[in-house]
């Protein structure tokens, strides 16, 4: 980028106040801070004309304004010229094995557009979460075990036999849920359905509540 258009860009970000740049790699946020993150950062506007990164010139490719409305947890940062998860800014910096620091959407900016079908996964992969994770959830509050004769594999919704309290409301949910009914029915690498994943779950609601 142009030293110059750098240096102007610098100083109207500056000028502003609720830049998601004033918030990555800070290791902790008020409660205002982080309700900022969450519900007023600054976007650009349906006009804004994004910049073509050096990496990206090859290509042609831009950050679109579309994927701001396609992903409700994306974030742009104008004087880098790339995105953010603001999600995980406020509630997962880390993660994995020895609850590593992340990086690309978290602590360094995302500007590789040709990736963008890993953002696409991710979101993806969110919506698969939500759903299980309400299910275990509900099991709790009800104190209904989660256990039953099978708990591994795809879901048969076919299947009249008992496959566990679990995996038997996730499957009545999937009626009139098309996205949730191929999404538990095609499992393949990600296991969202095991007892491990499960016990995951409630440890991280129990963090949360506790």
């Amino acid at each position: 980028m142009d030293p110059h258009l750098y240096r102007s860009m610098r100083e109207h970000f500056d000028a502003r106040k609720n830049d998601i740049a004033l918030f990555i790699k800070r290791d902790l946020l008020s409660d205002e801070e982080k309700n900022t993150v969450l519900t007023n950062l600054w976007l650009p506007n349906h006009n804004y004309v994004f910049p073509l990164n050096e990496k990206n010139k090859k290509r042609g490719l831009k950050f679109q304004y579309k994927w701001l409305n396609e992903f409700n947890w994306l974030v742009y940062l104008e004087v880098e010229g790339g995105a953010f998860c603001k999600h995980c800014v406020v509630f997962a910096k880390t993660g994995g094995i020895r609850n590593q620091s992340l990086k690309y959407l978290v602590s360094e900016v995302f500007d590789s557009w040709k990736k963008l079908k890993r953002i696409k996964q991710i979101k993806a992969n969110r919506e698969r979460l939500i759903s299980i994770v309400d299910c275990v959830i509900l099991c709790g509050r009800q104190e209904i075990a989660l256990r039953g004769h099978k708990d591994y594999g795809k879901i048969d919704m076919e299947c009249s036999f008992n496959q566990s309290n679990f995996r038997a409301i996730l499957k009545y949910r999937t009626y009139g849920n098309e996205m949730l009914k191929h999404i538990i029915t095609n499992e393949g690498r990600n296991k969202y359905l095991t007892p491990q994943i499960q016990n995951e779950i409630i440890t991280a609601c129990g963090d949360i509540m506790l």
